[in-house]
């Protein structure tokens, strides 16, 4: 007699984790500081350990970006992945159309946000319009993602590396800071029948850096 799955067994099998955001690491003038060399391996060992190898991988406009996702693939031995820009993971540009010409204002947000020393997802974004703003464009961009991972005929881990606090505003609110570690990490789980995000898992950052 087959022994019937349990609900949660079977909810299980239909969550997938596919996408991971991680906050680039140190950088002077935006270029990545040895430490932050230093802190960019050690998160990708940590990926490897853990299995999360990406077949894709989406990064900013910004060369700090660009040189963690360098690590990423030497770690990995990738060296058939292109990074691809997405401006959704821009501050810059994410701010512009916020703020206008003005996009480093929402550093004055942020500020007044982390003031009150409540660091929750969920207190800055009943404090913060850009922050509400930011949360629906990475959610928009989120579901673009899941749709392409649950179309793709083989299955695809996708890592997006961006900014703190811009990319962890799709997260949990109850459980992602306001403010990720350099090199901290976002685990988002999707629904494998329609791409559904259902929550997020942050991750610490294996060697420590500064939270914004």
């Amino acid at each position: 007699m087959t022994k019937p799955r349990s609900q949660g067994a079977s909810r299980r099998k239909d969550i997938i984790d596919k996408f991971m955001f991680v906050r680039h690491t140190e950088n002077l003038d935006g270029d990545v500081t040895t430490y932050g060399y230093m802190q960019a391996v050690a998160t990708a060992m940590y990926l490897k350990r853990s299995g999360f190898k990406p077949d894709a991988i989406v990064i900013s406009e910004m060369l700090r970006t660009w040189q963690f996702a360098m690590v990423v693939q030497a770690v990995f031995g990738l060296r058939d992945i292109t990074p691809e820009v997405d401006m959704d993971l821009s501050y810059v540009e994410v701010g512009k159309r916020h703020f206008g010409e003005r996009p480093m204002a929402f550093l004055d947000e942020v500020k007044r946000v982390r003031e009150t020393g409540d660091y929750t997802m969920r207190h800055a974004l009943t404090m913060s319009p850009h922050a509400q703003e930011v949360r629906g464009t990475l959610l928009k961009m989120l579901g673009r993602i899941s749709t392409r991972i649950i179309t793709s005929p083989t299955p695809q881990r996708v890592l997006l590396i961006g900014h703190s606090p811009h990319g962890n505003f799709a997260g949990d609110p109850a459980t992602t800071p306001y403010g990720i570690d350099e090199g901290g990490m976002v685990l988002y789980r999707v629904l494998r029948r329609d791409g559904a995000m259902i929550g997020s898992k942050y991750i610490r950052p294996p060697l420590p850096g500064k939270s914004y």
